[in-house]
């Protein structure tokens, strides 16, 4: 998002404006792209635990990775824990 507060009040009338070629141009570029922008795959994950029952911490992970697969992003992320939110 861009900060208007800077802008002389000509400005800011001519960046809103629908008259302008090159924000007619920028609007429909968006349009384009925004519309061509895939959807979120629908996959299945599962819940693991990384912690003990009485102090949690949940993370989900694919299940359609393979056992190696996983395990190996559960040892990743439990080595680098504090850099995950």
């Amino acid at each position: 998002m861009v900060s208007t507060s800077h802008l002389k009040e000509e400005d800011e009338e001519m960046i809103q404006s629908d008259t302008d070629p090159w924000i007619k141009h920028l609007n429909t570029f968006w349009d384009i792209n925004f519309e061509q922008c895939e959807r979120p795959i629908e996959d299945k994950v599962v819940q693991n635990n990384l912690r003990s029952e009485a102090n949690p911490k949940l993370i989900f992970v694919s299940k359609s990775l393979s056992l190696s697969e996983k395990e190996d992003l559960i040892h990743l992320i439990r080595e680098y824990i504090v850099i995950f939110a």
